[in-house]
């Protein structure tokens, strides 16, 4: 079983001030990760924590404090989670303690970003082969869609063709009119929409726990 490390959302925070690289790097699924996690607690009301799979061979190597630095972090971010997995993140209910958590996890995909063309027809295609890449899998698909064209969500609910699709959900985040979309396509379809400093306001980190 890949091992997988919490952290608090506020240090992804600090680590994308500090160190981040830009939303043309895989910095952007941490920022979608922080937003996945304040989701979670809008919706039930606890605290969450974001997780991401590291290689097991790094596993051994982590602090044995449980405390790790800015630079520790970065490292992690960077160089030691798992690549070309099934999932991106893991959002888990309560706190850093060192336990054994279960969560919901989340493969993250970026569509219509440095000027590829996304519509609705587009996003079909996509969905619909998305089988060709991932065996069946427990977690969520997330896609992060950026566009200015107007996307049937309906249409495209109809047309996802269930019996080879890997993933238990289809969900999406896009930003309209100054707000945070997020919803679900498929199996139900429906959105909420949220300010942008629901999501984005920021705490400095109480140290980085693990």
């Amino acid at each position: 079983m890949t091992p997988v490390i919490f952290f608090r959302e506020d240090a992804l925070f600090d680590y994308l001030r500090s160190r981040g690289r830009g939303m043309l790097t895989k910095d952007y699924e941490f920022l979608v990760s922080i937003v996945l996690c304040r989701f979670h607690r809008k919706k039930t009301g606890i605290s969450h924590v974001v997780g991401f799979e590291i290689r097991p061979e790094q596993e051994r190597t982590l602090p044995k404090t449980g405390q790790l630095s800015i630079d520790d972090l970065a490292d992690i971010l960077q160089r030691q989670i798992q690549e070309n997995t099934p999932i991106d993140v893991v959002i888990a209910g309560g706190e850093i303690d060192g336990k054994t958590k279960q969560g919901q996890a989340y493969q993250i995909k970026r569509l219509g970003a440095r000027g590829v063309q996304l519509n609705t027809d587009v996003l079909v295609a996509f969905i619909n082969n998305v089988y060709r890449k991932y065996a069946r899998v427990t977690a969520r698909l997330v896609l992060v869609l950026e566009t200015d064209q107007l996307i049937d969500f309906t249409r495209v609910r109809k047309e996802i063709r269930m019996a080879a699709f890997p993933f238990d959900s289809v969900m999406f985040m896009a930003v309209s009119a100054g707000k945070i979309l997020i919803g679900e396509i498929w199996p139900n379809e429906g959105y909420d929409n949220f300010e942008p400093k629901e999501f984005f306001h920021h705490s400095n980190s109480p140290g980085i726990q693990y």
